[in-house]
């Protein structure tokens, strides 16, 4: 039997079961760590081994949060923006996006309309199912469907049996794991839109993605939130110009490139004087490179291929 331990730090040994029957239904349990590996609840416990159930407020069950996150703003867009195209929805290190591309255009403004339908489904506390299909059954659901970026995944997972995990009327082909219900996830924020090209490609499709966070606790959440609009007003590109020290003139010079202003220019130099004799008395020597070199070297760099249509004709 495997040994299970829950928390609280009780232990027990099982198996033949899924962790969730052991646990019951109304356990706060988000996933399960075997062997360093996180799992579904409705994984069924092996025969040996050590697992340990994590709850919402580990640290390890943040991830498995954020996912299914994701996967109830993807259930909300759907529900609001018939037509749309599912990519990805990874979690990520301060919260959760998914990519999407849409029938036509959003803005910022529809955040708050599609937070509201994502607590609503929160509300429902739907369960999330992990189903399996074959390959040729997995095909023809998103074929018919008309999910061209899933697709395109799908011809890339290995094996005969396709992972999908549905919650209400929403299906999305995925690994897992997942919170048991939707209803866990109650501190969550949509946080920005942009632009992303499919696969990180710039000749595929762009599309939209849709930035948000969760956490485990109301107070996690308010403190991330309060740090971000910190780090926001202290963003350079705000202070520069407020502090008279620069400015960005995207449409007029080119998109990052600074002008310096009297106030900062003088400040500029300060530094690089600073840091060039302080690299001089650790033995350092100065050299100069071109601004500009031949096609040859922005080949090697890699750049050329990425940054062809934004660099001078060679």
């Amino acid at each position: 039997m495997a040994k299970v331990i829950l928390p609280g730090g009780g232990v027990c040994e099982a198996q033949g079961i899924t962790f969730l029957e052991l646990l019951g239904p109304k356990a706060n349990a988000a996933a399960v760590l075997l062997d360093g590996k996180l799992l579904d609840l409705r994984e069924t416990i092996p025969t040996t081994g050590e697992a340990r159930i994590l709850s919402l407020t580990d640290p390890e069950a943040l991830e498995v949060l954020r996912h299914t996150a994701a996967h109830i703003l993807a259930h909300a867009v759907t529900r609001l923006f018939p037509g749309v195209k599912l990519a990805i929805g990874p979690a990520i290190a301060d919260g959760f996006y998914y990519d999407f591309r849409f029938p036509e255009p959003i803005s910022h403004e529809d955040l708050p309309r599609i937070e509201e339908e994502m607590r609503k489904i929160v509300e429902k506390d739907l369960p999330l199912e992990r189903i399996w299909l074959s390959r040729a059954e997995a095909e023809r659901l998103l074929r018919e469907r008309d999910e061209i970026y899933k697709l395109e995944l799908l011809s890339e997972i290995p094996g005969e049996e396709i992972s999908f995990y549905r919650q209400g009327e929403f299906l999305d082909l995925c690994r897992g794991p997942h919170l048991p219900s939707t209803g866990l996830v109650r501190h969550f924020k949509l946080l920005d839109l942009a632009g992303a090209y499919w696969r990180g490609d710039p000749n595929r499709d762009m599309l939209t993605r849709v930035y948000g966070t969760a956490f485990a606790t109301e107070k996690e959440l308010t403190e991330f939130l309060r740090w971000r609009e910190e780090a926001r007003r202290r963003d350079h590109r705000v202070l520069g110009p407020q502090l008279d020290l620069f400015s960005i003139q995207n449409d007029m010079v080119g998109a990052g490139l600074v002008l310096w202003h009297p106030k900062g220019a003088r400040i500029r130099r300060l530094i690089e004087d600073f840091w060039v004799a302080e690299h001089f008395k650790a033995g350092y020597q100065l050299v100069y490179t071109p601004h500009i070199g031949r096609a040859r070297l922005w080949q090697i760099s890699g750049h050329l291929d990425f940054y062809r249509e934004s660099m001078y004709a060679p």
